[in-house]
């Protein structure tokens, strides 16, 4: 039996733990299990909080199960998610949306291996209220923008039919120019090699 809690003050993790930086919190060690709770710490340049959750066989094959729940700037977002999806096939979509200034309430919830990154399931809600960003595809900048976004990141080995979307998006509502839109419901789909958008409002 062997138990041990560490305090961390401005820490930088590496494998097996999450990639983070600047971390202030603790890990309680017991019978080879972990049981973390983060104050702050930094991912990719994005200031995070509020993450805990436990990490068993932390010495040889850790398989996470974490949460976090926190309110951050979209600006900082925007940057962090280019930088988490590069390669992705559907990476270009961010592109469209520039100049973010708001804030948004993140949730996040990640299960699997941490030294197999395809076989982590990662679950994740945006909550939005009053942002406004300049939209390239409409040529405008969107004001008092509304709604929820959800990401999911399945291993394919754990997809079903239907298809979970990659990005679903619900009850979007702002203005733009003189028009506005309201109800918008909306979904991003990997078929096969494809990348579907579909996207309907009132």
């Amino acid at each position: 039996l062997f138990t041990a809690e560490i305090v961390f003050k401005q820490v930088d993790w590496r494998s097996p733990l999450p990639q983070l930086k600047k971390v202030e919190g603790s890990l309680k060690y017991k019978n080879g299990d972990g049981f973390l709770k983060i104050i702050k710490a930094r991912f990719k340049d994005l200031p995070i909080a509020n993450l805990k959750g436990t990490v068993r066989s932390m010495m040889n094959n850790p398989i996470a199960d974490l949460s976090l729940k926190n309110e951050l700037e979209l600006k900082n977002l925007n940057r962090a998610l280019k930088k988490a999806i590069k390669g992705e096939s559907f990476e270009n979509i961010l592109d469209d949306y520039k100049d973010v200034s708001g804030k948004g309430l993140l949730k996040v919830n990640l299960r699997g291996p941490l030294k197999e990154p395809k076989k982590i399931s990662i679950t994740s809600a945006l909550s939005m209220k009053g942002v406004s960003f300049y939209d390239a595809y409409l040529q405008s900048r969107v004001r008092n923008f509304n709604g929820e976004i959800y990401f999911n990141h399945i291993p394919k080995e754990k997809q079903v039919r239907p298809l979970v979307p990659i990005v679903a998006a619900k009850n979007l509502s702002g203005e733009f120019g003189k028009s506005e839109f309201y109800k918008m419901q909306g979904e991003i789909l990997r078929q096969g090699n494809d990348i579907v958008q579909k996207m309907n409002a009132i």
